[in-house]
């Protein structure tokens, strides 16, 4: 009966297309003492030349040692492994393999043989190996394409800075009406240009994944407020009504990105006053689920931009969100900007752990809604965080370095309009010499200048000993500039074009630190 049982396996074996050995464990250099013929078939050896042989024969010089030692460990422990591993065939040709062993258990119980299969997995590794480097070609371009666009976006930006800086300055001075209505169409204009600067880089960084959020304690219901202050005059100029409806349990303060949430609002906004030929747009915040969480307690806060202008269709729903799709023939002539809003507020609701959707029916208006899981803020918290700052800038001794000439008359007439002292250095090197010479508070440091850049100057002035508030003024913008300013030793990021909104309340923030 055992003799038809051995003939039954052997003829098992030689059937299988897997290659098989079997290896006497018991003796050093665990030898084959069998083969079947798939052996002969993956590596072109002969079978009866394998006998006795120890079993890694097939090893080359290109086999990792390390993986190797552990199905030798194996074999001497009786244990079960699978690796991989890279071997070689007869002719030298190499191939990945795929390595299982196991111990052979008898009747009576022996430790003294061992089966391993082996499996060309070449084909697959290939594959594998094609894919990393698609992905690692795809990723590159990523990388490329982003460096592209910062450097276009500070080559623009740099330029859109006079122009925007001039026209909110002129904007301040006493014009006829016709002049007026000249400037603000042209405000408008460089508004809307660096708008859409600003979509192609966030969809960027969205993309390959360094978008940062920055969540800080802010007031909701006042940034609902001021949103709804934003559109007033828009709202005004189309004959709709503008309103805002916040919830009476609605917590006033919260932990988020005030600045991406502001984001996500002023486009839907913006996106249905455009639509809307007449009636009105709301804007509503309400609580879905306040909860406990740990030592704190969250909310999730439901925002809804409705309005009661054309809707959308089905069709145009489905595509909404998606990269660069503008509406149909239906909306022509409404439509402005990158295509991208839409897809940036998805990403954006989403990094922030929410969810978007809308309702529409075409005639009858539409309604864009997201949710936001946020932490609450306690009435004492809150009123601690306001207070380390004063509602209006104090008069200070600043350091203005700016080497562009428009870029240094814009800022430095900002910044004398909110009562500022001003020291101007037109490079790195001439504003650490004039830190040494004047008592300064502050210093505004654009980056890119010649003779000694702005992070450079950064360095030498901290290593000199100032420790006051240095603010970067710059029209490079990645997350990574941001950083590499931080590292420096920069205290903030401020980015051009600059706005007068924008540069007070960086002065705002920094200016306790100089008032200890």
């Amino acid at each position: 009966m055992s003799a038809i049982v051995n003939n039954f396996f052997t003829a098992t074996l030689e059937a299988s297309a897997t290659s098989t050995l079997i290896v006497d464990v018991a003796t050093a250099g665990f030898p084959v003492i069998y083969a079947n013929s798939a052996v002969h078939t993956l590596s072109g050896y002969d079978r009866a030349g394998l006998i006795g042989q120890p079993w890694h024969f097939f090893q080359g010089a290109q086999t990792n040692k390390e993986t190797l030692f552990a199905v030798t460990d194996s074999l001497s422990t009786h244990k079960t492994v699978s690796v991989i591993l890279q071997l070689h065939r007869r002719n030298g040709e190499m191939f990945w393999c795929h390595v299982q062993s196991a111990p052979v258990v008898l009747e009576p119980p022996t430790d003294r043989y061992a089966v391993i299969t082996l499996q060309d997995i070449s084909a697959h590794m290939q594959r594998e190996q094609a894919l990393k480097q698609a992905n690692d070609r795809a990723v590159e371009a990523t990388q490329m394409k982003s460096r592209f666009l910062a450097m276009m976006s500070h080559e623009i930006r740099t330029p859109l800075n006079g122009i925007a800086g001039t026209l909110q300055l002129l904007a301040d001075t006493a014009l006829m009406p016709d002049q007026r209505q000249l400037v603000d169409l042209a405000l408008h204009s460089s508004h809307l240009l660096a708008d859409i600067i600003n979509d192609v880089l966030d969809f960027s960084k969205l993309e390959s994944g360094k978008m940062v959020l920055r969540p800080q304690v802010f007031n909701l219901h006042a940034l609902a407020h001021e949103i709804m202050d934003m559109f007033r005059a828009d709202a005004e100029r189309r004959r709709l009504s503008l309103q805002l409806d916040l919830h009476h349990d609605l917590p006033p303060h919260v932990v988020g990105d005030a600045q991406r949430i502001r984001q996500i609002i002023l486009n839907l906004i913006s996106n249905a006053l455009k639509f809307t030929p007449r009636g009105s747009v709301t804007l509503r915040l309400l609580p879905l689920l306040q909860q406990k969480n740990g030592a704190h307690d969250e909310v999730i806060v439901r925002f809804i931009v409705h309005d009661t202008g054309i809707g959308i269709s089905p069709s145009d729903q489905t595509k909404l969100f998606s990269e660069y799709h503008q509406l149909g023939e239906t909306y022509r002539g409404k439509t402005e900007g990158t295509g991208l809003g839409l897809a940036i507020c998805r990403q954006l609701v989403h990094l922030m752990k929410g969810e978007i959707g809308l309702e529409s029916r075409v005639g009858e208006g539409t309604k864009f809604w997201f949710v936001l899981p946020m932490q609450v803020v306690s009435q004492a918290r809150a009123h601690a965080v306001h207070n380390i700052a004063s509602t209006e800038p104090v008069p200070r001794t600043i350091l203005l370095v700016e080497d562009t000439e428009t870029n240094l008359l814009i800022a430095q007439s900002m910044l004398q309009k909110m009562g500022q002292r001003l020291v101007v250095a037109r490079d790195g090197l001439e504003a650490v010499e004039k830190a040494k010479t004047h008592d300064i508070d502050m210093v505004l440091m654009d980056v890119m200048m010649p003779r000694m850049d702005g992070m450079t100057a950064t360095q030498h002035l901290r290593a000199e000993g100032y420790d006051g508030p240095i603010i970067a003024m710059t029209a490079l913008v990645t997350p990574e500039d941001r950083d590499k300013c931080l590292a420096a030793g920069m205290n903030d990021f401020i980015s051009k074009p600059l706005k007068m909104a924008d540069l007070k309340t960086c002065l705002i923030q920094h200016q306790a630190q100089t008032m200890l």
